[in-house]
């Protein structure tokens, strides 16, 4: 498969070839398209996992350089001194028509725009880019399938694209234990049907097929904002509020006056009440813990998840917070 994927990412397959760490070394730029702590984009919608036509995963998907666009044609800012400069990625400035053209010369090692416009409309399915910002031929499947549109658009470009798993969404391959969740699957459908698979697994070879190459790394692990955290704190830039923050789940829908279900499950609520005890008990220490406020519409007013008494005055509790 990986082959038959080269012929059009001659010079990104031929590295996946050899290893899936020397390709993430050497293309790994990852665009997430929704929140890590976001709900579960499932509830509720059991049979697709397509996204909302212009909702909160959507975006335009050729790539400027340093930007986004839905063309390149679209790329330039109809200011004559800066257009070239904002035509780049997968664009080209061409002079003589004084427009932003796409770029041929690269086009043969790019995902096609039918498969961005048929993949990444879907949840399971997330782009990679390289370091200038354009959509390489890859594309990594972070959780099951829902339903056969997801399996048909996988089969559709499988032989054209190369397709590697990400551990991201629950315990993706492997089954959930979660009693909420609504993806239910045998536990080998997904650990050998990708050649390649970034993981989270202290013993992989237990779990994957010996003939797929894997790496110890997660989707997590590309949502890492480029700034220069510790210059910014001694240059005065910022005030320190907090001594941990926690993120809960609501899975998509409303906290129970228990604060149990999908989302608290997923984010072991449960082993989290124990922790503030000790970080607010015995460490004395200040917190946030957001998303935690029940009833059908979060809002600040809403009663919060109970927290041990030697928490209270120390630790905000927020309801979901759209970022």
């Amino acid at each position: 498969m990986i082959g038959k994927a080269c012929q059009r990412a001659e010079s990104v397959c031929h590295r996946a070839q050899l290893s899936v760490v020397i390709l993430v070394t050497f293309l790994v730029q990852f665009v997430l398209l929704r929140p890590c702590s976001g709900p579960n984009p499932f509830v509720g919608r059991k049979q697709t996992s397509e996204r909302p036509e212009r909702g909160l995963y959507e975006r335009p998907l050729v790539s400027c350089g340093e930007h986004m666009a839905d063309a390149c044609s679209e790329c330039a800012s109809h200011n004559a001194n800066d257009d070239r400069h904002m035509c780049m990625g997968e664009c080209s400035w061409d002079a003589q028509a004084s427009e932003c053209t796409e770029d041929s010369s690269v086009s043969h090692f790019l995902l096609s725009r039918q498969a961005r416009k048929d993949l990444l409309r879907r949840y399971p399915f997330q782009p990679v880019l390289d370091q200038k910002g354009r959509f390489v031929n890859i594309v990594l499947v972070k959780s099951a399938f829902v339903g056969d549109e997801d399996k048909a658009a996988f089969q559709r470009y499988r032989n054209e694209t190369l397709f590697l798993g990400i551990m991201s969404y629950e315990t993706f391959p492997l089954p959930s234990s979660n009693e909420d969740s609504v993806l239910h699957y045998p536990p080998d459908e997904y650990t050998e049907l990708f050649p390649g698979w970034l993981n989270m697994y202290r013993s992989p070879a237990s779990i994957f097929p010996s003939r797929v190459k894997t790496i110890l790394m997660s989707q997590s692990d590309f949502g890492l904002p480029t700034i220069d955290y510790q210059r910014e704190v001694d240059e005065a830039r910022h005030r320190k509020r907090f001594d941990f923050v926690y993120v809960m789940s609501g899975g998509g829908s409303a906290l129970n006056e228990n604060c149990t279900g999908w989302g608290p499950y997923t984010k072991n609520w449960t082993f989290a009440q124990q922790a503030l005890e000790v970080m607010c008990g015995e460490l004395n220490l200040n917190g946030a813990i957001l998303a935690s406020r029940r009833g059908d519409t979060s809002t600040w007013d809403s009663p919060p998840c109970d927290i041990p008494a030697s928490c209270r005055g120390k630790v905000l509790q927020t309801p979901f917070l759209w970022h």
